[in-house]
């Protein structure tokens, strides 16, 4: 083996873990990222953060479910049953936290203002 070729080899290889462990990072199974559909990814990035970001706005069963589904997830066998209204469920939710988010920021936003203003 040349120079060339090991250092192609040897950036290929610094690459390959740089990209798994930002995969990990967002909560993604580097193990199944190419074989999974893009919406199962996304809900498993969505339920990785909601339950590390967002854990104290959401009441036990919600909580429940995405264990439930980040443990389904986790197993091969049990994954391919994870259904598109699962996935579009915590998508969902995750989107309805952050408006509530927005709209409470707003509010903060606009009564400050208005204080400052007077």
């Amino acid at each position: 083996m040349n120079d060339i070729t090991y250092n192609i080899q040897r950036r290929e290889k610094r690459d390959t873990e740089l990209a798994d462990a930002w995969l990990r990072g967002i909560g993604v199974d580097v193990g199944s990222f190419g074989t999974t559909k893009p919406n199962l990814l996304k809900a498993q990035q969505t339920a990785t953060k909601l339950l590390t970001e967002h854990i104290g706005v959401l009441d036990k069963p919600t909580k429940r479910f995405i264990e439930y589904f980040q443990s389904r997830y986790s197993c091969v066998k049990k994954r391919k049953h994870i259904t598109d209204g699962d996935c579009f469920r915590i998508l969902n939710l995750h989107s309805r936290i952050l408006r509530g988010e927005y709209r409470s920021n707003r509010h903060k936003r606009t009564t400050t203002q208005a204080r400052s203003q007077n």
